[in-house]
């Protein structure tokens, strides 16, 4: 993300698009000077609540596609509007609102801290590719060997301060999103704990029209359960996940961004380089999601099952949660098909998310 680096060190990203003057209150606040130096957080800010609102009920149904064996897709969204309505999509959604702003919040800071110091650390040993400091420099040669040589570089620079980026979120965004995940599912156990009683003749009178419980219900619950430390169940997956997957996400983006504008469109139309932020966010999206997908899927599994063994010994059911837990001995095992289970509708979902967020973003920060 081409975030405010200090004078003379870092191009400005291209502008964006043409909104409609939807944001026109952002004129006013140009004018105000703590708002513009902080123009970064604000926008991430703003640009994370929409793109979240936006791609919502994605999320919620790759989190139960992962969870649970459903035939497909439309099998998730028709088991899930049959049962719990419209609101099913988002159930659990104030948890991630609350903590994606503050966590991309953060992590557009602390990305935009440490690049300086990145590229200080690997200016001793490589000479970095001139775009860095001449946006009219043109990255993409005619040979291969040349943007590879380049996106290597780009990748050095990068990787590191966007994996720690996202690692310094992390404390945040646990708990957060164990809570969003146990009211996404909780609907889910409390029917596979009644299928599971009724097999052996028995009956959950209390689990009769069971309706999960809201996100400040779930979490006071969980405290209540097992203190704070419930609430970072999985956090080993987690903070491998956020660290691995934020590297990639800013690398991805900033070189596509490059090569999309500088290459493909050249200097043909402003309109062109706005595209190309979207279409860098898309990428960035798709390429950082892809790579941690299996990692996802084996936290998902690791919470649901802490959620169904609490529910179980709270309803008095016996559950066999073995079958349902991934085992990970050699490399090979990451490639296992249902570890990537709800990856097409994820890579959508990453895909519209980093697209709406880099644009919102990028338009704020030149408008402030």
């Amino acid at each position: 993300m081409s975030l405010k680096m200090p004078q003379g060190q870092l191009a400005a990203p291209p502008t964006l698009y043409n909104f409609p003057d939807t944001f026109a209150f952002l004129n006013k606040l140009k004018k105000n000077d703590t708002i513009h130096k902080y123009r970064t957080s604000v926008g991430a800010t703003i640009a994370s609540l929409i793109s979240t609102t936006s791609t919502f009920p994605l999320d919620s149904i790759k989190t139960r596609q992962q969870t649970y064996n459903y035939r497909g897709t439309l099998h998730v969204i028709y088991d899930t509007y049959r049962h719990e309505g419209i609101k099913g999509f988002y159930r659990g959604i104030w948890a991630p609102l609350i903590s994606t702003s503050v966590v991309r919040t953060i992590g557009a800071s602390v990305y935009a801290a440490t690049v300086p110091f990145s590229r200080d650390f690997w200016s001793v040993h490589f000479q970095l590719p001139p775009v860095l400091h001449d946006p009219e420099h043109v990255m993409v040669g005619d040979h291969l060997d040349h943007f590879l040589l380049q996106s290597f570089k780009m990748t050095l620079l990068y990787l590191v301060p966007g994996a720690i980026a996202g690692a310094s979120s992390t404390l945040i965004s646990a708990p957060f999103e164990f809570t969003k995940l146990s009211s996404q599912i909780e609907g889910l156990v409390a029917r596979q704990l009644q299928a599971a009683a009724e097999n052996k003749g028995g009956h959950i009178n209390q689990l009769d029209g069971f309706k999960p419980h809201s996100v400040m219900e779930t979490g006071k619950e969980i405290l209540q359960r097992a203190g704070v430390r419930g609430l970072y169940s999985g956090y080993k997956y987690h903070l491998l996940r956020d660290s691995i997957s934020t590297g990639f996400y800013f690398t991805t983006y900033e070189i596509a961004k490059i090569v999309v504008a500088q290459k493909m469109f050249g200097k043909q139309s402003e309109t062109m380089q706005n595209v190309a932020v979207a279409f860098a966010g898309a990428c960035a999206g798709i390429v950082s999601w892809t790579i941690i997908f299996p990692l996802d899927t084996l936290k998902s599994v690791y919470q649901k099952n802490v959620v169904a063994a609490a529910m179980a010994h709270k309803y008095g059911v016996k559950l066999d949660l073995n079958k349902d837990a991934v085992k990970i001995n050699r490399i090979r095992d990451l490639f296992q098909r249902r570890l990537y289970k709800g990856l097409g509708i994820s890579c959508i979902r990453t895909a519209i998310n980093g697209a709406i967020f880099f644009s919102v973003l990028e338009y704020i920060r030149k408008r402030l």
